[in-house]
């Protein structure tokens, strides 16, 4: 959580307890029935500011033992690398999860696989539904300006038979993957490979 959202968890917090406590006040000295009806409706706003960013930062001020904690979460971006038949160096291109991010209740670590649903449109009638599965994790970075965690995940390497736009197109279509950044030469295969398919 950066610093602008803890400030602003921080002041929802305390607002909330203070309107409680304000409500308490005017019932204890018998307020009139306005007053009493204002403090309430502010006491509602106030829980529901504060109920959007717990669920926006993933916050729970309380644990099943009923003491004060924070339920942290970690943004991860994963990356999967596709090498040329003869390059083991530089990859053909570099792929990303579908996803903006995944988000985990965990740091990720090596070794660790994830899987996610997408849902996400090809045309406002049809919906597809792709089941996103990183593959192992084999490198991890940790982002400090952006607060991520990069994953880089076991890569692909093309045999003699592969065509580079099925390739992406294989892993965009049935594993949630996309071209990361700008890459002409891949975008083009994969084109030329959807003409080509759509071409019969």
């Amino acid at each position: 959580m950066n610093n602008v959202k803890q400030i602003i968890w921080v002041i929802a917090k305390w607002s909330s307890i203070a309107a409680v406590l304000a409500v308490a006040y005017s019932f204890y000295n018998e307020q009139d029935t306005v007053t009493r009806g204002f403090v309430a409706l502010s006491v509602l706003i106030l829980y529901l500011a504060f109920l959007i960013v717990k669920r926006i930062d993933g916050t729970n001020i309380f644990a099943s033992t009923g003491t004060k904690s924070l339920k942290r979460s970690y943004v991860c971006v994963f990356r999967k690398e596709i090498y040329g038949v003869d390059d083991d160096v530089m990859p053909v291109v570099t792929l990303r999860q579908k996803p903006k991010d995944v988000i985990l209740p965990f740091p990720p670590y090596v070794g660790l696989s994830v899987s996610d649903g997408i849902l996400h449109r090809e045309n406002r009638e049809d919906k597809e539904y792709t089941e996103f599965y990183s593959g192992k994790i084999e490198k991890i970075y940790w982002n400090n300006a952006a607060n991520i965690f990069t994953c880089e995940v076991t890569p692909r390497k093309m045999v003699p038979q592969d065509i580079l736009g099925g390739v992406i197109d294989g892993l965009e279509r049935h594993g949630g993957w996309i071209i990361d950044g700008h890459n002409p030469v891949a975008k083009k295969a994969l084109e030329d490979w959807r003409t080509q398919r759509a071409a019969g």
